[in-house]
């Protein structure tokens, strides 16, 4: 393999290429002919008035067409659809479609990462705090994306004509993190035909909760030329707190990172915590969109299109319980007769009973994130081919607090060995993420009409990322002092500050021969040169141990694609594929010498490829009453990646080898009479690792004797073990039935609901036993009175059943400490939304 990442020539000659190509499409207009609108932009009135029964328009494979002439499994819900199902965010996104797996979280992304999980696809734990600080190193398995732009933000589901998931690895179309597949969000384009907008405004209120949340959305369509427009968005959603924090620990000023904990006796510095009054709905969360998009048309054949986005998010706390957790008292220093010293006489506290909807944290673990995004969409028809270039740019800042305290228990008596017993160790973390993406695509699709067409185009992505993550043990300095011991000089435990560089480069194709009108072969490739580089300083400040340790790691490689089909009927199709995607390699940056030295393999890890191996059928029978997909697949999963802490407590991604998910989906929608439409789906997923892996690494010499020698044994994953947050079985059902008034009034009753079978939370070990995700079901209803003047009226009923409904956990569950927690399901919640369309 070659490693052209080498030399200094590489990206200037890229970047002079795609500067190139830019000027080159804006002087195409005066060479074009004109034939009609741009390719690759289908009427947006297609797409979302369809009649009942009727396919969405989707573009999925870079061209307009009909969901159900496709051929391979993709779902498509529009935006009335979303409605329908109170979907808010993009974590309500499994209410919609069928097969898509999320963690509700609330409107926090805590890992820098999606959530989503199709077809078995997830080899990383799915924690509360989205694991490690808050700084994924590995990649989304899934590709998630705005428009043209693919990001991992907790994207506001506002004025969205659709929504197209493609199941299975995309890699020649969609590049890296289309592992497991795509999720695409098609935002409403401005029209030049109508001044119109609509507004939405509601509220609701949540068992368990004294916090109301209400949500409000328009947008105003601003015909300005014949072919220039506007479109205006703006979204706010306030999700009330339903959270009860029972524990907060009360602190001896206003800052929880640096104000120290107040001890019970003030003279005896070995004595314990103070506990706060019980703060009530501690998670309420807020978030606001602004949106902006322009779109002109000089040509009838030239398509040029600029947006902006800004969207931010703020929550008070995580939507975190501990279901398992009596109360009592709780001691730090009690525990291996013989190791531990006899506990401190004042040191112990009581704490309060968790439950359902109660949080047994010491602080409060807020959060912030702010999004820009700039985008210009540019799409040329050329006659028997159209030209696009996608440009954008995302900056994203992510700012967060949490609460270690899980860590160092669980870490056992080293750690607390190591810290002087300190009998009101709060170990706080906060963290600052920021990324700055610049993505630059150009793709040729032909709209000619031969037997043969093609998709070209080259890819272009710079990521620069910074994480610096903070753990505080505050007033630990002056315990040591106040106990004669020797003080370390600062409260700080841990700082790590990490830089990474990440340079996506591609050439793709995808080219379909229709040997017949029934029958159809496509075959895609897509070659791509990706480097990342990363540079981390670690300080442990009590140790006074500091390290700067660097990595890169340079892949080269392609990922192809088969597909077959063949049109049983006028409507009916069968279809074949196989397909590969793939996940970027990286580098932990972690020190591989000194004190608290990792082995070298730890230095870097590799991408992990997904095979894809299908068969399904997929069509409409008598008139469309009837529409269906089934299809079964296997997908082998190769060096697959997952995140671990060493013992020196570096944070690490690195490879296993093998796992594999198989499985079977269906879906159908029937048309059961002119009042009544029914929608059901089934998914069986087998997800597991394939082949026994056994990881180790060195010692940490500052907590061990004598210094770092043969590697310890981290863990072993052993062949059969289930990949984590995989329900087995997944059932989604809805229906819509219709009461014709008259004079276009009607009233529409909807429900829908998804039922999962558990699932282990991560991946288990001989010697990590992972929380089961239990069994869950979240149904929802809603009826509305559409008026014949443009207005609406919906009353709804959100988690009926009031279903926990546990999305993630802790390692060991019932165990005999307060813990971090589980994230839960937003209970029974009733509102009403007004709607108004102009």
């Amino acid at each position: 393999m070659i490693d052209i990442s080498r030399g200094c020539s590489t990206r200037r000659v890229g970047v002079r290429l795609l500067s190139t190509t830019l000027l080159s499409l804006w002087s195409l207009p005066a060479f074009a002919q004109a034939s009609g609108p741009a390719a690759g932009a289908p009427d947006e009135q297609a797409a979302t008035e369809s009649a009942p029964g009727s396919d969405i328009v989707v573009t999925a494979q870079r061209r307009a067409q009909s969901v159900l002439s496709v051929p391979y499994n993709i779902s498509a819900v529009d935006g009335d659809a979303l409605r329908k199902t109170g979907a808010l965010t993009i974590s309500d996104l499994a209410r919609a479609i069928p097969g898509v797996v999320t963690v509700d979280g609330g409107l926090a992304a805590r890992g820098n990462k999606n959530n989503m999980t199709l077809r078995g696809l997830r080899t990383d734990a799915v924690e509360p705090g989205g694991g490690q600080g808050g700084a994924a190193m590995t990649a989304s398995q899934v590709a998630t994306y705005f428009g043209e732009t693919q990001f991992t933000f907790p994207l506001m589901l506002t004025d969205i004509e659709r929504v197209e998931v493609l199941r299975g690895p995309q890699g020649t179309l969609y590049g890296a993190s289309s592992q497991a597949g795509t999720i695409r969000f098609v935002p409403n384009r401005p029209k030049f035909d109508s001044f119109s907008g609509y507004l939405n405004a509601g509220g609701s209120m949540t068992e368990h909760s004294s916090d109301p949340s209400f949500n409000v959305e328009g947008a105003l369509n601003l015909p300005i030329a014949s072919n220039f427009a506007a479109r205006l968005i703006g979204g706010y959603i306030r999700a009330g707190g339903f959270i009860d924090a029972v524990n907060h620990v009360q602190i001896d000023g206003t800052d929880q990172f640096a104000s120290p904990s107040t001890r019970s006796v003030p003279n005896d510095p070995r004595s314990g915590l103070v506990l706060k009054p019980v703060d009530y709905d501690s998670n309420r969360a807020d978030q606001w969109l602004l949106r902006g998009e322009l779109r002109y048309q000089p040509v009838e054949n030239l398509d040029i299109q600029l947006g902006y986005l800004h969207q931010k998010t703020t929550a008070r706390d995580m939507q975190v319980a501990q279901p398992d957790w009596a109360g009592g008292v709780y001691d730090v220093n009690a525990g291996a007769p013989g190791y531990r010293p006899a506990s401190f006489p004042n040191g112990a506290y009581t704490t309060r009973a968790a439950g359902p909807y109660r949080s047994t944290s010491q602080d409060l673990r807020p959060y912030r994130n702010n999004v820009d995004l700039a985008s210009l969409d540019i799409t040329l028809d050329l006659g028997l081919a159209s030209v696009t270039s996608a440009t954008s740019y995302v900056e994203t800042e992510t700012r967060a607090n949490g609460d270690a305290l899980a860590s160092f228990n669980t870490a056992g008596q080293n750690f607390l060995h190591y810290y002087s017993y300190f009998p009101r160790l709060r170990p706080t973390t906060k963290y600052t993420a920021t990324s700055k993406t610049f993505t630059q695509e150009v793709r040729v699709v032909s709209s000619w009409d031969k037997p043969i067409n093609y998709t070209i185009g080259a890819y272009y992505q710079q990521e620069d990322f910074a994480w610096i993550f903070r753990l505080n043990a505050p007033g630990y300095n002056q315990y040591l002092i106040d106990i004669g011991a020797t003080p370390v000089g600062t409260d700080a435990i841990n700082n790590i500050n990490r830089t990474t560089r990440f340079l996506d480069r591609a050439v793709f194709g995808e080219l379909t021969y229709n040997i017949t009108p029934a029958w159809q072969v496509t075959g895609g490739v897509r070659f791509f040169w990706q480097k990342f580089d990363t540079t981390t300083t670690t300080e442990l400040p009590p140790s006074a141990f500091a390290a700067t340790a660097s990595g890169t790691d340079v892949t080269n490689d392609r990922v192809v694609k088969i597909n077959t089909s063949y049109d049983v009927t006028p409507t009916v199709k069968l279809y074949a594929t196989y397909s590969e995607g793939f996940r970027r390699g990286g580098a932990s940056g972690v020190p591989i010498a000194g004190v608290y030295a990792s082995l070298p393999i730890f230095a870097t890890f590799k991408p992990d490829i997904a095979t894809n191996y299908e068969i399904g059928i997929k069509g409409s029978l008598l008139d469309r009453a009837i529409r269906f997909s089934a299809d079964i697949f296997q997908i082998d999963l190769n060096n697959f990646q997952f995140q671990a802490t060493s013992p020196s407590g570096n944070y690490v991604a690195t490879n296993g080898k093998r796992a594999q998910s198989r499985g079977i989906e269906f879906d159908t929608s029937l048309r059961l009479s002119r009042q009544l439409d029914v929608t059901f789906a089934y998914n069986y997923t087998d997800a597991k690792v394939a082949e026994t892996i056994t990881i180790g690494d060195l010692a940490p010499a500052a907590l061990f004797s004598p210094p770092p020698g043969p590697p310890l044994v981290m863990t072993t994953y052993l062949a059969g073990t289930p990949l984590p947050g995989v329900p087995k079985h997944a059932v989604s059902a809805s229906f819509d039935y219709t009461i014709d008034l008259g004079g276009e009034k009607r009233i529409v009753l909807h429900g829908d609901g998804v039922y999962r079978t558990s699932a282990p939370s991560g991946l288990d070990s001989p010697t990590v036993k992972y929380t089961v995700q239990p069994a869950a079901f979240i149904g929802n209803l809603r009826v509305s009175y559409e008026s014949s003047q443009g207005w609406a009226l919906d009353a709804f009923v959100n988690n009926v059943s009031n279903d926990l409904a546990i999305g993630s956990g802790y390692v060991a569950r019932r165990s005999p400490m307060p813990l971090s927690g589980v994230v839960v399901a937003r209970p029974r919640s009733f509102g009403i939304l007004a709607r108004y369309k102009f």
